[in-house]
């Protein structure tokens, strides 16, 4: 499993935190409200804490979190499952058509200058019919762009 393999090393086997803060007990919906503002996250790592803070309530980024989008460490599609994973298995978030009205706005990676055309809107697009065909929840992919 990827989070076995990237991210329990520092977030704990069952993201209890360690070296990196817990995820795990709706700790990570404290965090980041907004499942594409935690993908943005996991995309840069500490290098995209703007003003040196990150999340919802302005955690002091410690500058250890890795960027496993921008090096190419994960795709895409690794991240939101990772990021799917944390906020529903480790934190109970249940999906619902309003966390599927939050993920429609995965496109804004697509447009985010930060990012440097990093991502594709098909592969957007791609991800989030997977999600909707796998929850049976609908989520309109037009509001992705």
């Amino acid at each position: 499993m990827l989070f076995g393999a990237n991210c329990s090393s520092c977030h704990g086997a069952t993201g209890g935190g360690g070296v990196g803060p817990a995820l795990a007990g709706g700790a990570v919906l404290k965090t980041f409200a907004d499942p594409v503002d935690q993908v943005h996250w996991v995309v840069t790592g500490s290098a995209g804490a703007k003003g040196g803070v990150y999340g919802d309530s302005g955690k002091p980024s410690k500058g250890g979190m890795p960027s496993f989008g921008v090096s190419k460490t994960l795709t895409l599609a690794e991240i939101v499952d990772v990021v799917r994973h944390e906020r529903e298995t480790l934190s109970g978030e249940k999906f619902d058509e309003a966390t599927a009205k939050k993920w429609a706005g995965l496109g804004r990676l697509v447009t985010d200058p930060e990012l440097d055309g990093l991502f594709t809107q098909a592969e957007v697009t791609e991800i989030l019919t997977e999600m909707s065909t796998e929850t049976g929840v609908p989520i309109d992919t037009g509001a992705a762009s």
